[in-house]
């Protein structure tokens, strides 16, 4: 017994001395990168990081990757995203969810930056990022998948159908503050340094829900190359889920609340719609505590994350059709918009990101 606690004792510190190692590696190479010129990188740097690409696990690659970025490292474009989209192609069929967040984390915190004359082969004259398209899902003859047609994929994922009554359910009861956190894209201990790991309150996947799964697929398709037909019908596809969704959570909800009657069959009059106690308000809007002690959403809060997925989704769709062809934007544009004007708008016209993305929606028809 002794004897298995000393050895897998070695073995542990073996693993923490090779990641140690790693580590130390990799802020070398960041502070010698952050050093060269781009002559420097033509040719040693250019072979230092096919090393690390080459040899260093994936989560090591989009650490290093991320530090640069918040360091500001001015070839980060030029040198180093083909390489990330090298990377996302070839390894998303198997590390789709920690890629996602890469690239959500790059997006959302302002890390990638486009500056006038850096366009390159991998970024778009509007400043997005530029993923082949002409590759195939099939098999390659080893059994491992081959490289994904990452747009595609990323329409995919977002349109797969999901049960927006469990979704809906989480948001019920005021989370604890012991809850998992993202803490890097590390599979080890392999991150370029602690500091340097995001401040992000992002969930990993493992308690991730699908409702932060779809918002970060809806900010990295805004950052993203991507064929405006496909994407405004992923778009409408996944309204139509939305919608419907929303509709009918809004509907039972509605069956349990007198306040929310009323505001459902007064829709159109404002000051009928407010109508009713202050507890039934509170239970329908607000926080409320019932007989087992804990903090609940209202009803209507319960839905806001779910209306604000809508809303981003429809101002996504709205920007994409000043790049679409003009009858498609007149169907699909126009029939989320209806859609939403007449089942959704009445109910939660208090959610400030679905009135603006509607108004955003109405000036693209305009054109």
């Amino acid at each position: 017994m002794l004897a298995n606690d000393v050895e897998a004792s070695q073995m542990i510190d073996n693993d923490k001395a090779v990641a140690i190692m790693a580590h130390e590696r990799i802020k070398w190479l960041v502070g010698l990168l952050m050093q060269c010129n781009v002559q420097d990188m033509a040719s040693t740097g250019k072979l230092m990081l096919d090393m690390v690409v080459s040899n260093e696990p994936m989560s090591t690659v989009l650490s290093m990757a991320l530090t640069l970025a918040r360091l500001g490292w001015a070839q980060w474009n030029q040198i180093l995203l083909p390489y990330l989209i090298r990377i996302t192609v070839d390894h998303w069929a198997e590390n789709r969810d920690v890629l996602l967040l890469f690239w959500t984390e790059l997006f959302q915190n302002g890390l990638f930056k486009v500056q006038t004359g850096s366009i390159t082969l991998t970024v778009t004259s509007r400043g997005q990022v530029l993923f082949p398209t002409k590759t195939s899902e099939k098999s390659t003859g080893n059994g491992k998948a081959g490289p994904i047609n990452i747009p595609q994929a990323l329409v995919d994922w977002l349109i797969a159908p999901v049960d927006w009554k469990a979704v809906a359910d989480q948001q019920q009861t005021i989370p604890t503050t012991e809850h998992d956190e993202f803490g890097g894209f590390e599979d080890g201990a392999s991150d370029v340094d602690q500091d340097d790991r995001s401040t992000s309150e992002a969930p990993s996947h493992g308690v991730a829900s699908e409702l932060a799964i779809k918002s970060a697929l809806l900010c990295v398709l805004s950052h993203v190359s991507v064929d405006p037909s496909v994407l405004l019908d992923g778009l409408h596809t996944l309204i139509g889920q939305l919608v419907a969704a929303v509709t009918q959570l809004t509907a039972q909800m509605a069956e349990n609340s007198e306040y929310l009657q009323n505001v459902a069959s007064n829709s159109g009059e404002q000051g009928d719609a407010m109508q009713g106690d202050d507890d039934s308000a509170s239970m329908a809007l607000g926080l409320f505590t019932p007989k087992d002690g804990r903090l609940y959403w209202g009803a209507y809060h319960q839905l806001f994350p779910l209306v604000s997925l809508l809303g981003s989704a429809l101002k996504l769709e709205a920007s994409a059709a000043f790049h679409a062809p003009p009858r498609l934007v007149a169907e699909k544009l126009m029939d989320s918009w209806c859609l939403i004007l007449d089942r959704v708008l009445p109910a939660h016209s208090t959610n400030p990101l679905l009135v603006e993305s509607m108004f955003k929606a109405a000036d693209a028809l305009k054109f």
